[in-house]
């Protein structure tokens, strides 16, 4: 890590001292320099800018180096292809170029003496080689496409692979309409020779959204997501283009006469193809999460959804698309067969309710997805974001609220409403109460039922949460069960209301504070409770 830490590049009569920066004990970093021909060089470093590994002309195997570095004079050659040829007039659309070489094999070529190839005798045509060049991208400052006549820097991935982002494309007139011009990409290695590679199309595209959905099991609405967010939204429909001037909109038409303005909430979007998109919903709560006594899906609510392509410039036209927020009801005066899941048609079992939430849970954003919901081990970690941490971060966790009341395993008209011995069917779930201290998960004194199955856990951290799914309890009781788990009023960091700030907070602690709330062990058996019992 010496200030003096430097690489020399020798070749012939050129000598380059560059400076090194240090990354590892076994590794350094260097920047090649220029070179007015393609030649080979060898390297040599110095800790000290004074003593180097070998000479600057000699590499002898075994002597302290043998590091050589070619420079080469090149444009790229080969088969192009380009993964996005179509994009917005505003720019920023990310074009994948690869270069592969020709299929290889040997090939005879008829030609005449007119061209110079390696057999230019003259007379009757000939059978001669042809060789096809090739080369590769090369790293460096100078790696550029070319739009048409604008230069942008290239992003060097593999020698096979590199990224450029579409300039601005600015017109000579004002058009309307959906509109396209086509210019030529060109690659170069030197910002100076350029070879074409293909072609790109800037659109000035209006998009339709024709359906949109987001994956669940049974769930009666088409589109629904709860109140926190975080919910993955899949977008059909025509004219999508990619960029990061893609953007979607859900929107909340005020009441008439109320005097408030329309509320507009705006969300991050990841293109697929010209025919699908997927967007991250964001947080839009209701004013009052009470349940309407008017028998009206409060505090659940549509919103519309409309998106753009050159960044809120133009939007899509209307569409009957809706998406519903709004977390997931169940009351035992509910069904489970005419339910839809608002406080007006609540479900009846928790069960029917978790088979009604969002699928696919993760903690990870897909960059790109398949077409369709094929599931999640067919995505590709080279399309995955970084793992977010923390549960109320996941993408497509859900809610359940349970209504007032006592929930039992009981035989219902349509079958048996199952509230006990609870699975996650691969799902992120949280169980909350609507009102705090009034809903409770009862097994009965039942020997061989509990809230959960035993092969599920409630830990976010766990290896087989994103697996398996999870279930968490925030503000539900659970009694009469094997262990016997309380969980009371949480206060602002979820914690129950009798934690000490500042104390150990383990087990002991929380039975001496708890016991005595409730008059000690003797008064909390009278009201039911056991000795061996849990906080969750």
């Amino acid at each position: 890590r010496r200030p003096n830490l430097r690489c020399r590049f020798g070749s012939a009569n050129e000598l380059d001292v560059v400076k090194a920066t240090w990354v590892s004990p076994g590794r350094v970093l260097v920047h090649s320099p220029p070179r007015d021909y393609p030649i080979t060089a060898l390297v040599s470093c110095s800790n000290d800018g004074t003593t180097w590994s070998n000479p600057p002309l000699s590499s002898v195997q075994g002597g302290g180096s043998f590091a050589i570095f070619t420079f080469v004079h090149a444009v790229p050659a080969g088969i192009f292809t380009l993964d996005n040829t179509t994009g917005p007039f505003e720019g920023s659309t990310v074009v994948s170029i690869d270069v592969a070489p020709p299929a290889s094999g040997d090939k005879n070529y008829w030609v005449t003496p007119a061209l110079e190839l390696w057999d230019t005798e003259e007379g009757e045509a000939a059978p001669a080689a042809v060789g096809i060049p090739t080369a590769r991208f090369q790293p460096g400052d100078l790696l550029s496409c070319m739009f048409d006549r604008v230069k942008v820097k290239a992003r060097w991935r593999t020698y096979q692979k590199i990224e450029c982002v579409t300039p601005h494309y600015s017109l000579p007139i004002a058009l309307t309409g959906d509109f396209a011009v086509t210019v030529n990409v060109s690659v170069s290695n030197n910002a100076m020779d350029y070879v074409k590679a293909g072609e790109f199309t800037y659109r000035s595209a209006i998009p339709n959204v024709q359906n949109v959905y987001t994956v669940q099991d049974v769930g009666f609405w088409k589109a629904r997501g709860h109140f926190e967010g975080n919910t993955e939204v899949w977008i059909n429909g025509t004219g999508f283009l990619p960029s990061e001037h893609l953007r979607a909109r859900f929107f909340k038409r005020a009441a008439t006469g109320s005097g408030k303005p329309d509320e507009y909430k705006y969300l991050r979007c990841s293109y697929d193809s010209p025919e699908q998109i997927r967007c991250v919903t964001p947080p839009w709560f209701p004013e009052s999460m009470q349940p309407s006594r008017s028998g009206s899906t409060e505090p659940c609510f549509k919103v519309k959804l409309d998106v753009s392509n050159n960044g809120a410039t133009q939007w899509s036209m209307t569409n009957p698309e809706a998406f519903l927020y709004g977390d997931i009801y169940v009351s035992l005066s509910g069904s489970d067969l005419w339910g839809d899941g608002t406080p007006k048609l609540p479900y009846r079992s928790i069960t029917r309710s978790m088979k009604a939430a969002t699928s696919n849970p993760r903690s990870y954003w897909l960059w790109q997805a398949p077409a369709g919901d094929t599931g999640r081990l067919a995505t590709g970690r080279e399309v995955r974001g970084p793992s977010a941490q923390g549960a109320g971060r996941y993408i497509n966790r859900d809610t359940i609220r349970l209504m007032d009341g006592m929930y039992r395993n009981v035989m219902g008209f349509s079958g048996l409403e199952q509230n006990l011995m609870l699975m996650p069917y691969g799902k992120y779930i949280d169980l909350r109460p609507v009102n705090p201290g009034m809903a409770y998960i009862d097994c009965q004194d039942n020997t061989y039922a509990d809230w959960i199955q035993d092969n599920f856990d409630d830990d976010p951290n766990s290896p087989s949460a994103e697996v398996n799914g999870m279930i968490r309890l925030i503000g539900v009781g659970v009694v009469r069960c094997g262990a016997m788990q309380i969980l009371d009023h949480l206060d602002s960091k979820n914690r129950p209301e009798w934690y000490v700030e500042g104390l150990d907070n383990t087990n002991a602690t929380w039975e001496g504070d708890f016991l005595d709330e409730v008059g000690g062990l003797e008064g909390w058996m009278s009201q039911g409770g056991s000795e061996s019992w849990d906080l969750i």
